[in-house]
């Protein structure tokens, strides 16, 4: 009697930073690693995995101008990215694989086609986003440490032995490479609400530069740049938010981040920020201030916006509920993801168990930018039954899901222009 395949998902097996220059030396190879992880790993083997990566890449620089990104084998995939000027920061990840145990013992197959190139690189691409949002970047950390290098070893080890807790390479998929951002869209009268409160609280706290407003972790407002705000609304949803059940609720809200011990420092362009978390009922403040405040600040802010911030908070989440029972006769069968490049708006309606679905979708997708002139729409139907429908249109891209079995070519069509009517009547996809 056969047993049920046993299905493996990738995960992380080594991430590790290096500089070539740092250990130029016969001898001194084990200076050239700044980071690297798992820490008890033997340090043939951290040296060995380093060098295969600078042969790699200088093998590759003599026969291409584009830069080599990866190094695929049977069991793992490699991909490294010079984040900064001699400085490579590469991610070591496991194939998925399934166990099948029957009559002639266990056999595993590695599934290669279940792990992406350009999401892994987006996922060590956005890590080092990260490490630049809190440390500056590398050679300004470096710079801060007085060229010190043991002190640079120590920033980028506290940075990335807690950034590893969220990284989920698992679950990552075509909207890593996107980095959007999920907007909750309210009525002009609610916005204008948000405002209003945004702009009496740096009226009232002149050390308030910017701010970024979240409900139920989507954004509605952002005071920040998109390439950072997405940056601190990763922060957010996958270090500060998971804290909220562990935690007492006050009725006009508290400081998650701020109001014990010191605040946290962050580098947007070329301005420092210290960086407070404030939450009441279901909406997340991001402040960032222009200097360190004083004791009295917290307990201030907490008497003169809590109390305001956790009555619209309370408002919004009737809003926000409404909202997302989704559109009236909106097709149940049928989910979708969509993203705007120009703003890094994101929705999705996408349920679990639609990971292939959505990598042949991202695989469509890559094909109409390299090959179809950027625009175009393409329908296919899976060897699941399923049909996969995706468009393309500027900034604008659309992927749609559709899981009735039984419909043909014309039937999708008018599936899809349904759905885009209820869904999407606002948006131009011509």
């Amino acid at each position: 009697m056969e047993n049920k395949p046993k299905y493996s998902p990738s995960r992380v097996l080594d991430l590790y930073l290096f500089n070539s220059s740092w250990g130029p030396k016969e001898g001194e190879e084990e200076k050239k690693i700044v980071y690297f992880w798992p820490e008890d790993c033997p340090l043939d083997s951290k040296l060995k995995k380093v060098g295969l990566v600078e042969g790699v890449t200088i093998f590759s620089s003599k026969f291409s101008a584009s830069p080599a990104e990866a190094l695929h084998t049977l069991k793992q995939r490699t991909v490294f990215l010079e984040v900064e000027p001699g400085f490579f920061l590469c991610i070591a990840v496991s194939v998925p694989s399934t166990r099948k145990q029957d009559k002639d013992g266990e056999t595993i197959e590695f599934h290669p086609e279940d792990v992406s190139d350009p999401v892994l690189v987006s996922l060590v691409r956005r890590s080092h986003q990260m490490f630049r949002l809190f440390q500056g970047g590398i050679v300004a950390a470096l710079t801060r440490c007085g060229e010190k290098k043991p002190l640079l070893v120590g920033l980028v080890l506290h940075f990335y032995s807690r950034y590893l807790a969220t990284l989920r390479i698992e679950d990552a998929d075509i909207t890593a490479v996107w980095g959007g951002i999920k907007y909750l869209a309210l009525e002009a009268l609610d916005f204008l609400r948000v405002q209003s409160l945004i702009n009496r609280m740096k009226e009232e706290y002149k050390s308030i530069r910017r701010c970024l407003f979240l409900h139920s972790g989507q954004l509605v407002w952002s005071g920040v740049e998109p390439s950072e705000t997405k940056l601190l609304v990763q922060y957010l949803s996958t270090t500060i938010l998971p804290l909220l059940s562990t935690l007492s609720r006050q009725p006009c809200g508290s400081f998650l981040v701020g109001e014990e011990g010191s605040l946290p420092l962050v580098y947007i362009a070329d301005e420092t920020f210290h960086l407070a978390v404030f939450h009441a009922i279901n909406t997340t403040l991001c402040i960032l201030l222009e200097s360190a405040p004083p004791k009295s600040f917290f307990s201030s802010f907490i008497e003169t916006i809590g109390r305001d911030l956790g009555n619209l908070s309370a408002d919004l989440t009737h809003v926000y509920t409404s909202k997302t029972r989704g559109p009236a006769g909106a097709q149940e069968s049928i989910s979708f993801l969509y993203f705007n490049s120009a703003n890094l708006a994101l929705k999705s309606t996408v349920d679990e168990g639609q990971e292939k679905s959505i990598k042949v979708g991202a695989d469509f997708v890559d094909d109409l930018r390299r090959f179809g002139g950027g625009d175009g729409q393409v329908m296919a139907k899976l060897w699941t039954e399923e049909w996969v429908v995706v468009e393309v249109a500027g900034a604008r891209t659309i992927v749609l899901i559709l899981q009735d079995k039984n419909l043909n070519l014309m039937e999708v069509a008018e599936a899809v222009a349904k759905l885009e009517k209820t869904s999407f009547d606002s948006i131009c996809m011509l």
